[in-house]
Formats: structure tokens, C-alpha cells, sequence
């Protein structure tokens, strides 16, 4: 099952954003301390509404905020549907 499945179609996006920060880009083992710190800033900063409004140059701006380095929805190979 996806890891999108569980949510609708208007958060499968935000799940693959969290995701791939988790997997690609922010942590490697043993340092999960640091992930959850980045997702919950992420999410109190309003991520979690910014895909479904189709704000890509804010969703950038938050992730290079927050993680503290040049994060882009196109450098975690992303883009929101139209």
C-alpha cells in the first residue's frame, strides 16, 4: 500500500514532501532527534496547508527556512498538480 493511501488525495502530496526529506535529504541513521524537530517545525509553520493552495515558491521558501539549506520541491524531485 502506499504510503499515501491513508490520507486523501490533497495531503498525498505533503506526505511525499515529509518523506522524501526523511529519506533523501536531512537525516542519515541514528539521527532521528534532528527529522523530528524539522517535521514539526515544518507542519507549525503551515506546511501542511500550503500544498493544497498550490504555493510552490512559499513551500520553497519554508523548506529552505526550516531545514537551513537551499531545499527546493523540484530538488526533492516534486512538483504539485495543477
Amino acid at each position: 500500500m502506499p504510503r499515501t493511501a491513508h490520507f486523501g488525495p490533497e495531503r498525498a502530496v505533503l506526505v511525499e514532501i515529509l518523506a522524501r526529506l526523511r529519506t533523501e535529504k536531512l537525516t542519515s541513521p541514528g539521527e532521528n532527534i534532528y527529522i523530528y524537530k524539522v517535521l514539526s517545525d515544518l507542519l507549525d509553520v503551515g506546511l501542511a496547508k500550503l500544498p493544497t493552495q498550490g504555493k510552490h515558491g512559499e513551500i520553497d521558501h519554508l523548506l529552505t527556512r526550516v531545514c537551513d539549506r537551499d531545499l527546493t520541491l523540484a530538488g526533492l524531485g516534486l512538483t504539485l498538480p495543477d
